[in-house]
């Protein structure tokens, strides 16, 4: 199979120039020092007003006034929609905030041990309170947009409170300071996703990934105390690692080849079991997982399965991007074997997974995953399918046709869900990359000389996916869609073209 030249038009998922960067850990004294960051102390500081420029009802911009330099975290929160949430000390009150994160944990981006953050409230750092404020706010719903727009004086806040870490000097910290601060930076991503906030995310994620982080960060801490914090570690790498997978393909944009990633940092399913060892001499466990080609999800944890996929996402990217560099590649022997084994590879991982809607529906009733942690994995698997075959899905029928019908099953994971409570921004944002493919084609087929618009026509071609079952697809995304991101502004745009697109079909 020899593909061509790029259409001109082709939807790009692209690669940003920040590239995660790893290194080997080496073993270093526990007692040594620890890179220092502090924060301002916020609450010495006098409260400064928050203004509103007002230039959109949607993704309205919040700013600290001229003279304002550390407004306190009660600015500009008691607004309609929040008039009855409290922004204190009170430990009690964060032990209540951190009892109605635990059930959330994983689809919120929560690497630390909430439990052990229970116990000890006093250690959280403000940004870490911040954030975990703002996290709750997801959870307790906001019934509409100038309500969800009350938000924004508590984003900002978050914002400049990690910009005084990243800022501020202190050796007197110690690891867990780190941790709850790129914990801080992640929840934030996590919020400005689902709000569709997607450029500033993506300046987030990059923020992450060069927090001296992939590289440096970790190996440059303490060993780690006990088995919680190397858990912590290792969750927090893989989470960082999605994030950044998942950024590089979210948007369009001229693509570029991704430079090589060093990964010494073992499995989250490793780190679990007490199976890594100690170092990075576990090698590189993307590599060694690509070349394997294991995809088993039997004894893996859900975090693991997320990892795989994101490094199948990865892998995906590299290829795409390596095609887009140089369209002549694409008839070279070796790209070929490397397109075809992923393909493969891909296919037989989304073909392992047990379908969301038989797991468990809620989190602590049973089971190794939930429905949603399985969802999410099905989300990044059908992303990295899409994001391998739409450079030539114009030009090469069995590609059009693979990004057709991995759309349609991401969309099929979603039947027979209940509505969650909070959705993991990833699998929300991924709604547009399906619904974009299926609508794209439903396009296509109706454009067809033979083929009348306004009507599902049961004609196909031997590799075309069926109209009715792109219509059906269409329409139960629009469904979903609909019941569950009614207070989130970015969901509502996509929500209003999911409709439209439904009730045309």
């Amino acid at each position: 199979m020899v593909f061509g030249p790029p259409a001109p038009n082709v939807f790009v998922y692209t690669i940003g120039n920040q590239r995660p960067r790893a290194g080997t850990r080496t073993p270093e004294d526990r007692q040594a020092t620890t890179p220092s960051v502090t924060p301002y102390n916020t609450h010495s500081q006098t409260p400064k007003p928050i203004t509103s420029r007002h230039s959109s009802p949607v993704g309205t911009n919040f700013v600290i006034s001229d003279n304002s330099v550390n407004p306190t975290w009660e600015d500009g929160l008691q607004s309609a929609g929040t008039a009855h949430l409290s922004v204190d000390n009170s430990l009690s009150d964060l032990q209540c905030l951190i009892d109605t994160l635990v059930p959330y944990a994983f689809d919120l981006g929560i690497f630390l041990y909430l439990p052990r953050l229970r116990a000890q409230p006093e250690s959280i750092t403000p940004p870490l309170h911040t954030a975990l404020i703002l996290c709750s706010l997801h959870l307790i719903g906001p019934s509409d947009l100038d309500q969800a727009i009350s938000v924004e004086p508590l984003v900002t806040r978050l914002q400049h409170t990690l910009a005084d870490s990243y800022s501020a000097e202190n050796p007197g910290r110690g690891p867990q300071f780190y941790m709850q601060t790129l914990q801080a930076e992640v929840l934030l991503v996590y919020h400005l996703l689902l709000m569709g906030r997607v450029s500033i995310a993506q300046s987030h994620v990059r923020l992450c990934a060069s927090f001296d982080f992939l590289a440096n960060f970790l190996p440059r801490l303490p060993l780690p105390g006990d088995a919680i914090e190397e858990q912590e570690r290792a969750h927090a790498w893989w989470i960082v690692y999605t994030l950044v997978k998942f950024a590089e393909v979210i948007h369009v944009g001229s693509p570029d080849v991704s430079s090589t990633v060093n990964i010494t940092e073992p499995w989250p399913d490793a780190a679990k079991d007490g199976s890594c060892a100690p170092n990075g001499a576990n090698g590189d466990p993307v590599s060694q997982f690509l070349l394997a080609q294991y995809f088993g999800t039997e004894g893996e944890m859900p975090l693991g399965l997320q990892a795989r996929a994101s490094a199948l996402l990865g892998e995906a990217h590299s290829i795409a991007a390596a095609y887009y560099r140089d369209s002549s590649i694409s008839q070279s022997d070796d790209f070929l074997s490397r397109f075809t084994t992923l393909d493969n590879f891909i296919q037989n991982f989304l073909n392992s997974l047990p379908h969301p809607a038989t797991l468990s529906r809620s989190p602590g009733t049973g089971g190794a995953y939930t429905s949603q942690q399985m969802l999410l994995v099905v989300n990044l698997a059908a992303l990295a399918q899409i994001t391998l075959h739409c450079p030539f899905a114009l030009f090469h029928v069995p590609s059009n046709r693979v990004c057709v019908e991995t759309a349609i099953r991401a969309v099929q994971a979603l039947n027979e869900m209940e509505n969650p409570k909070i959705m993991n921004p990833i699998c929300a944002m991924s709604w547009g990359v399906f619904f974009f493919t299926l609508q794209g084609e439903l396009s296509r087929l109706r454009s067809r000389p033979w083929q009348g618009y306004g009507s599902a026509s049961t004609d196909q071609g031997p590799n075309e996916v069926s109209e009715i079952d792109i219509v059906n697809a269409i329409r139960s995304l629009a469904s979903f869609s609909g019941s569950w991101c009614g207070h989130y502004s970015f969901p509502m745009t996509i929500r209003a073209m999911l409709q439209a697109a439904a009730s045309s079909a």
